[in-house]
């Protein structure tokens, strides 16, 4: 037992390595298909499918190999997201070995390494043995699913946010615990956001969060070093967060703004011609309710005075009709609980077509985002209880507490909160329910770490109660 607990750290990161390493690395490989949101990444790296049958390149199977060749582009406008600076390190590596053929499982390692480090570092930052018990346990659970894990073995963005959302909160959790290397934490906080808020346009809302919780830092310490670097901090993440939200492409916005007007806003409208009124579009396009911009066999065709209504429509205009009556917000939450907590879209494979998978999805290690989705996605009173309590708690332990540092892991505690519900606004708003669910992956996790620190806070408790060892939330 004491080699165990002398060697914890060691021992789990290994068996985690082996687990997700044997399913990501070692044929048959699990990933995620295409969904059609390769080609931005993929043509900035020089990357394109060996198979020209679209049976192959999208939806039912992962593709595991690429050819290495310059292309014309298939898209005219430029797509930038952190996730490039990986998938073009993924192919500098390849080419020390072949260069004509690239492995996604390359990059499926660098996302794993970096994924296990997170965990490295979650581990350091436990004290005491029981609670890091506890903690490995659920961080296996949690963020070991293969609702996360598949992603490792693709293109998408998800892969960055998820890893760098972790890297960010515990590298706030050293700053404000440890004074050593404080300021390489500041700078490891710093890029580990940036990268976070530069994978997606949909992660920019939360910069702008960040960089105000990073003004509020500012009070925390008394040397004017740190402070300095809290405010450089905040307003280099608040412009970011500016530039990553107004470079997001034209076609990209159009097809957002199409989904969020007829796959959710009218949707559930009770007079939709109205509502296209106030957004400065023709009534008679309300036969597109309840249609996406990829929807085959639309019940009118699309002229291009359409697509010029379209484009000056704007999301603070649909945001303002939101605001107007949020029982409509509600009403969409309330109709799409299903599809609230799903990680991995349900028509995307998870298996390679060569290696004779069936179609479909892995269930391997799936326990906790098929509770999510089967049990919590029948019930739609639960997200709203949840973070009824949840902030009840925080707002009780906050009135409670008398150290100024305990206040601000309550705060930091609060924004992880706000900014859950921020991603379902903002995807809602910005999106419409098509796709949700992998619109919503980043709202998954975030809500999961919410739960994480819920659960750990409840041990905590029965410590208390039984005394156990542990280490205070």
């Amino acid at each position: 037992m004491a080699i165990i607990q002398r060697y914890f750290n060691a021992i789990i990161i290994s068996l985690v390595a082996a687990i997700l390493g044997l399913k990501i690395l070692v044929a048959p490989v699990i990933g995620l298909a295409n969904n059609g949101d390769f080609v931005r990444i993929m043509e900035d790296a020089e990357l394109k499918y060996l198979s020209k049958d679209a049976e192959d390149m999208y939806f039912n199977y992962v593709n595991r190999t690429f050819s290495i060749s310059p292309q014309l582009p298939i898209t005219t406008e430029k797509y930038f997201s952190s996730t490039n600076l990986f998938v073009k390190a993924s192919v500098w590596i390849n080419k020390l070995f072949v260069n004509d053929t690239y492995d996604i499982r390359i990059l499926g390692a660098i996302h794993l390494i970096l994924f296990l480090l997170s965990f490295y570092i979650l581990l350091r930052l436990l004290s005491y043995t029981k609670y890091k018990y506890i903690s490995a346990i659920l961080f296996f659970l949690i963020y070991c699913d293969i609702g996360y894990f598949s992603y490792f073995n693709s293109f998408y963005s998800e892969t960055t946010s998820f890893i760098f959302f972790i890297f960010t909160i515990l590298f706030f959790l050293k700053i404000i615990n440890d004074s050593k290397y404080s300021y390489l934490n500041f700078l490891f906080f710093f890029i580990s956001s940036s990268l976070f808020i530069t994978a997606k346009s949909q992660n920019s809302p939360l910069g702008f969060l960040i960089s105000i919780y990073l003004i509020r830092l500012i009070w925390n310490y008394r040397q004017r070093l740190k402070q300095f670097l809290l405010l450089l901090m905040s307003i280099l993440t608040l412009g970011i967060s500016i530039l990553v939200y107004n470079n997001t492409s034209g076609t990209v916005m159009q097809i957002n703004k199409y989904d969020s007007i007829f796959s959710s806003l009218i949707k559930y409208s009770e007079h939709p011609e109205e509502d296209l009124k106030k957004l400065g579009m023709d009534p008679k396009y309300a036969l597109l309710k309840n249609t996406a911009w990829f929807s085959k066999n639309k019940p009118m065709e699309l002229e291009e005075e359409f697509f010029k209504q379209l484009e000056k429509t704007s999301v603070p205009q649909i945001a303002f009709l939101y605001a107007n009556d949020p029982s409509r917000l509600f009403k969409v939450v309330n109709n799409n609980t299903d599809q609230l907590y799903g990680l991995r879209p349900d028509y995307l494979g998870n298996f390679e077509k060569k290696e004779n998978m069936p179609k479909g999805k892995s269930h391997f290690n799936d326990l906790w985002s098929s509770f999510k989705k089967n049990v919590l996605g029948k019930l739609p009173w639960f997200i709203y209880l949840y973070f009824t309590m949840y902030f009840c708690v925080l707002l009780f332990k906050y009135y409670k507490s008398k150290e100024s540092s305990q206040k601000i892991k309550l705060e930091g505690i609060a924004i992880l909160g706000i900014m859950s519900i921020v991603q379902i606004v903002v995807s809602i708003i910005g999106d419409g329910t098509n796709e949700l669910e992998k619109h919503l992956f980043l709202f998954n996790v975030i809500f999961d770490s919410t739960v994480f620190i819920s659960i750990l806070w409840l041990y905590q408790k029965l410590a208390n109660v039984f005394k156990l060892n542990y280490c205070k939330v």
